[in-house]
């Protein structure tokens, strides 16, 4: 079943919650054939009173440490070609933060004062200046907390109203992919179960139904969304089949400048041709919820499947080879016997 995803502020100060707004960037990778099954986020935080205890993300994956990869950000900020296409803008101007491990990033036909923070230090740990992970079960739904605290984006008054921005990976096992989009072969025919499979996708975030009730709790407290953008990158011979809506543009994405982006070996390359397919929300008041739901249809004729058809091929001549020399003597031994009749 598919489950949901959730974003929260937590604060003590209702007036300080009121005054942060959340921007969500998603990148949902899936790509089997490069074993890249990624869900990278990205959180954009708003307004000039930040006072808030800390950022929580909700996702419905089994606790696993391994999965939260906390250097995405360092990777990106490594690179102003990887910045512009990540953030679908180019650089005007880069300035270190040291104090705070952060970058101000400028882009272009901003001003120097609107630029955005972008914090690298998100490793996780036990101190309130670390990330925060924990497991969270109840019932039967077993899912990841990940706090980021306050104290993460200790930087100087300089940057305290301006924007801030983190990005942090989260590597799926297969267990996990399933609660986001599930994977169908047609049973039409026996041809067509080998050759042919559906997947679809059902993204959600801040869906009250699908999350534990301690969490859907605090997310009706706290709604502090203002914008989604969901990015889903898959096969570029995946056929779009349907969607919950026409999704905002498609495009193919660059070969090599998501290497680095993508694999851990900078020696390494992505095999795959990728479609990128951008959903996101039309207003910037308050999002209740988001859901993006899409259907894709794949046709593959790999090795196996080449071998699958050789020896099925190689059965039904046999078969026929049989069938045919036992129809053979059957009309040999009536032949015999309606010629010892007519002798007879």
């Amino acid at each position: 079943m598919t489950q949901s995803l959730a974003f929260w502020v937590e604060n003590s100060s209702e007036d300080a919650l009121s005054s942060v707004a959340l921007e969500l960037h998603f990148n949902y990778w899936h790509l089997p054939s490069d074993k890249i099954n990624y869900l990278d986020i990205g959180v954009l935080i708003s307004g000039k009173n930040k006072q808030f205890d800390s950022i929580n993300v909700y996702l419905p994956f089994r606790y696993n440490i391994k999965s939260y990869i906390s250097t995405l950000g360092d990777n990106v900020v490594e690179s102003e070609e990887l910045i512009s296409a990540v953030f679908n803008n180019d650089v005007s101007n880069i300035k270190p933060i040291r104090e705070c491990s952060a970058k101000y990033i400028v882009f272009s036909e901003q001003k120097d004062s609107e630029g955005i923070v972008f914090f690298t230090n998100l490793s996780y740990g036990t101190s309130e200046n670390r990330v925060l992970i924990e497991e969270h079960c109840e019932g039967d739904k077993v899912g990841t907390i990940i706090k980021f605290s306050n104290k993460i984006f200790n930087c100087s008054e300089e940057y305290k109203e301006k924007n801030w921005y983190l990005r942090f990976r989260y590597v799926l096992e297969k267990e996990d992919i399933d609660n986001i989009s599930r994977e169908y072969k047609s049973k039409d025919s026996l041809i067509t179960y080998y050759f042919e499979k559906s997947e679809v996708v059902d993204f959600r975030v801040n869906e009250s139904r699908n999350l534990p009730k301690t969490i859907r709790e605090k997310v009706a407290i706290c709604r502090n969304v203002h914008k989604v953008h969901f990015f889903l990158i898959r096969n570029e011979s995946s056929e779009f089949k349907i969607g919950h809506t026409t999704y905002d543009r498609c495009r193919i994405l660059e070969d090599k400048l998501w290497d680095t982006y993508l694999c851990d070996n900078k020696d390494t390359q992505v095999k795959t041709k990728m479609l990128i397919y951008h959903w996101k929300t039309k207003s910037d008041k308050k999002i209740e919820y988001f859901s993006a739901f899409a259907r894709f249809s794949t046709r593959k004729v790999g090795l196996k499947e080449i071998i699958y058809v050789i020896l099925f091929i190689i059965i039904l001549g046999v078969f026929s080879s049989l069938i045919a020399t036992s129809l053979i003597n059957i009309v040999d031994v009536l032949y015999r016997c309606i010629k010892v009749w007519r002798l007879g």
